[in-house]
């Protein structure tokens, strides 16, 4: 079975890039499914799978035959979907990730000036001696 993936690299290599669709098609199965458990969410799934072929296509001339290609292409997936959880948790952290309603950008905020203006006349008075 690995026989095959390397057989298929080495075409790619020299030249068939096409047989690249072989390896998708044998492999998009399971990282599909790795990438829903992890996500819960079947259009970041796709997307992840999607980008985990892109980077193994434009990297394949740094894949060496020390591990299969299977185990090469499923690390490249588990960094993109840990890369994209964090990026969400850090959205959310920073409440990026919530919506704006049409009340939200209706508020109204006080005049920073007002507050200032007021703090500078009491400051000014505060000194002055009573009638």
């Amino acid at each position: 079975m690995e026989n095959e993936d390397t057989q298929i690299i080495t075409e790619i290599r020299g030249g068939k890039t096409s047989s690249f669709r072989f390896l998708v098609e044998k492999h998009q199965n399971k990282l599909y499914d790795l990438a829903l458990r992890m996500t819960r969410s079947r259009e970041d799934a796709e997307d992840i799978v999607q980008e985990a072929f892109v980077q193994a296509y434009s990297k394949l001339h740094q894949y060496n035959n020390t591990c299969s290609f299977a185990n090469w292409i499923y690390t490249i997936t588990l960094n993109i979907i840990r890369n994209k959880l964090r990026r969400k948790s850090l959205l959310s952290f920073c409440g990026f990730n919530q919506t704006l309603n049409d009340d939200d950008t209706q508020r109204e905020f006080p005049d920073p000036w007002q507050n200032t203006e007021d703090n500078l006349d009491k400051k000014r008075t505060s000194g002055m001696p009573k009638k």
